[in-house]
């Protein structure tokens, strides 16, 4: 039996293109099939009414024996088709529901590239991830398109219900959350850069009932572009700026071993800078904010601003967000898993992580008049809010209980304002192509380092004189949320320097003491 249904937003939806990559929710689902208004925006290249039996006949190719398939309406992303199904093997089991995933004409990721990290992620570590049941990397089969069909987590993530979180069910979350924070960063390596399929790895396709066992991985340097449309387009003059001999050294596809800390992160600079001067010379101005951001990156690294100088490489996922979080507040643990894991790579120690203050402080939402507010802002990382003290005991216990679980070394890295800037740096240059939604972001983040540089400081109170003032609660309300006063300005209590350790608050001062402007 096949049946095409109707169904509410996925929680696996896409994010848009958007500051570092970290955008709110993507667009609503295709529910508009009459019109096909996916279609008609050009998202996507196939109407609705001829992908879903496309979908059906996948099915019933992949589980011939299955008692029912049922395909239910796509959601669309900025690089994603995504289709929820829902299949019956037998009474026995009851149904099973799982999400396929197709590239559109815009991804960037390779299909198998997907597989690889899914993988690598779930052997190298005890998070969570979507298992992954099927995939093709041709276009042989029914949908004409590569695609992968994956677990589903859930129907919930934690986007959805975080407004309505008790305080003990934050304090749960907090504890959960930084083990995996601890995971991701027990993942080391020599080498940073994104993790693909190694160039052995010959294995096209996969079957409902296939055992994935190995799928060997290699690590792709920042900046490196390998695919066969940029074979002729690699640059080929030295540029004024760039190390000597970097490309006749092979620097553009590859890192040394043994390369220090401060090669590794600054050489995905140097290959941005070529690729400009050599793509589009006529567009100086991209080439001098790559040549401006890697001065800023050296000298976080040379000048020891990091917690990290041993040149230690962590997994990080750039994403990781409540739309990314799928849970079950009735399921212990109420974390049922981790998703989005494309744009996940092995980064300098001292950036790969991001305080989750939206777990102790209320930050943008969204509204009936902007779709997107927290795509807009509540992914921008900021150093006031990594170190403000929460307005609540209740709140200020579950910022305690994740600092606890997440470590010292991971709380050095949220809190740290130099690494907060060189994380905005890596976003930056991670991607292939500069972006204008990018330019307000990097002129803020210029202001902010040369702020930094001379010493001046963004509140009107030092470390020192605040550690002397007492913390005042507010009392609790009907909700958690309710103690959050609008009219408190951003920078009035609210803006307390709140690092728990002693080292960390001595790190911090002897950083910012021994700064030089540039």
């Amino acid at each position: 039996m096949e049946t095409a249904t109707g169904m509410g937003t996925s929680p696996y939806l896409e994010a848009l293109p958007d500051v570092g990559g970290c955008a709110g929710p993507a667009t609503s689902p295709d529910t508009n099939n009459t019109d096909d208004k996916g279609y008609a925006e050009g998202l996507v290249t196939v109407r609705w009414v001829d992908r879903q039996p496309q979908v059906l006949n996948l099915c019933k190719e992949l589980w011939p024996s299955a008692l029912n398939q049922e395909v239910h309406n796509r959601s669309l992303g900025g690089w994603n088709e995504l289709i929820p199904i829902t299949i019956t093997l037998s009474e026995s089991e009851g149904p099973t529901d799982f999400i396929l995933r197709l590239p559109n004409q815009w991804s960037e990721t390779p299909v198998i590239e997907s597989v690889a990290i899914l993988h690598y992620v779930q052997t190298s570590t005890e998070i969570r991830v979507p298992d992954v049941i099927a995939y093709d990397t041709t276009t042989g089969n029914a949908l004409k398109s590569p695609y992968i069909i994956m677990e589903r987590l859930g129907n919930q993530d934690l986007d959805d219900i975080l407004d309505d979180l008790t305080a003990q069910e934050r304090t749960v979350i907090a504890a959960e959350l930084g083990q995996v924070y601890k995971q991701l960063r027990k993942i080391r390596s020599a080498y940073s850069g994104k993790i693909v399929p190694a160039s052995s790895c010959h294995l096209p396709s996969l079957l409902p009932g296939e055992t994935l066992s190995h799928l060997p991985i290699a690590i792709e340097p920042y900046g490196a572009l390998l695919d066969d449309c940029s074979k002729d387009r690699t640059p080929t003059i030295e540029i004024d700026g760039t190390p000597k001999d970097f490309i006749a050294a092979g620097g553009l596809t590859s890192d040394p071993p043994n390369a220090t800390l401060h090669e590794m992160v600054t050489r995905a600079f140097d290959r941005r800078i070529i690729q400009c001067a050599t793509w589009h010379p006529w567009d100086a101005d991209e080439k001098e904010k790559y040549s401006t951001m890697r001065a800023m990156a050296s000298a976080i690294v040379s000048e020891n601003h990091v917690a990290n100088p041993t040149g230690d490489f962590c997994l990080w996922h750039p994403d990781l967000f409540p739309r990314n979080i799928m849970v079950d507040p009735t399921r212990s643990p109420m974390i049922t898993g981790i998703v989005d894991w494309d744009e996940a790579v092995l980064a300098p120690g001292f950036v790969a992580a991001v305080a989750p203050t939206w777990l102790w402080e209320p930050g943008p939402r969204y509204t009936e008049d902007e779709e997107d507010v927290e795509g807009a802002e509540g992914d921008k990382e900021a150093f006031e809010r990594a170190n403000r003290v929460p307005l609540t005991a209740e709140m200020r216990e579950v910022k305690r209980v994740f600092e606890q679980a997440a470590g010292d070394e991971c709380l050095a890295t949220c809190t740290s304002h130099y690494a907060i800037i060189a994380r905005r740096l890596m976003m930056f240059v991670l991607p292939w192509q500069w972006t204008s939604d990018w330019t307000e972001w990097y002129e803020e983040t210029l202001e902010e380092w040369k702020t930094l540089r001379t010493g001046q400081k963004s509140g009107d109170h030092s470390d020192e004189e605040m550690e002397d003032q007492p913390l005042e609660d507010i009392p609790n309300d009907d909700s958690v949320w309710e103690t959050c006063s609008e009219d408190l300005e951003p920078n009035q209590a609210l803006d307390v320097d709140i690092a728990t350790s002693s080292l960390l608050r001595k790190q911090v001062r002897t950083a910012e003491d021994g700064e030089e402007s540039m």
